[in-house]
Order: structure tokens, then sequence, then C-alpha cells
């Protein structure tokens, strides 16, 4: 994951850098297309790992809430196991970035202005 969030950032970076610095309206368009492609796909991901982190925090309420009394001995160990073991997020990481979330998408999108605006500084100082 890590490998290919940094592959989607440098290429969404180079992307936007084509659209400012080219005048092809066909480049244009066909790197426009691109971006789109790219940041979709980094919301989606990021946005379905969120939706897990958040499903797997509602785990332990959800047992908490279930009827306790009804349930013989080892249903209510098993249920007290899975209580102990949702206390901690499920999570989906993204190597030394953290967890994938929607702020990650965030940061990412970040990292891509600084990149563009790298590649518009060394441009403009070969020119």
């Amino acid at each position: 994951m890590l490998l290919e969030f940094l592959i989607t950032s440098g290429e969404l970076s180079m992307f936007i850098f084509i659209v400012i610095m080219t005048s092809s309206p066909n480049s244009k368009m066909f790197s426009g297309a691109c971006i789109v492609n790219l940041l979709v796909k980094i919301l989606i991901l990021c946005w379905h790992a969120d939706q897990i982190r958040e499903e797997s925090i509602g785990i332990a309420d959800a047992v908490y809430e279930l009827p306790w009394l009804e349930y013989d001995k080892s249903d209510v160990t098993s249920l007290q196991i899975i209580m102990m073991r949702s206390q901690k997020p499920l999570t989906l990481t993204i190597g030394p970035f953290g967890t994938m979330t929607l702020e990650l998408a965030v940061k990412i999108f970040k990292a891509t202005y600084t990149y563009v605006t790298f590649m518009q500084n060394v441009y403009g100082k070969l020119d």
C-alpha cells in the first residue's frame, strides 16, 4: 500500500504539472481525466479504510447492548472476548504514514501540491 500511494501521489503531481505547463488541449484533457481518475482512486481507498475503522469501533458497543442474561456461560465468555478484542479498532495502515483515513487523503493532496510546486520551481529555473 505504501508504494502504491507514493506512486499515485507522484503520478498525480506529474499530471497536474502537465496541465499547468502544456498548451496542447488534447494533452490537458487527457491529463485532466487521469487526475480525476487518481483523485477518485485515492478517495475510494481512504474512505473505505475509514469506514472499516469507524465500524470496528462500534463492535464493542453493539456487543455491550446485547441481553447478556439470556445467554449461557460459554456464550457470555465468547462475548467478553469479542469485547476485549474490539477495544482496539481495526485499521489499515500505509507504512510509516499511519492509518488510512480521510485525513491521510488530505495529506496526500498536500504532498502532491508540494511536488507540483517543487517541479514548477525547478522547471522555471531551467528556462
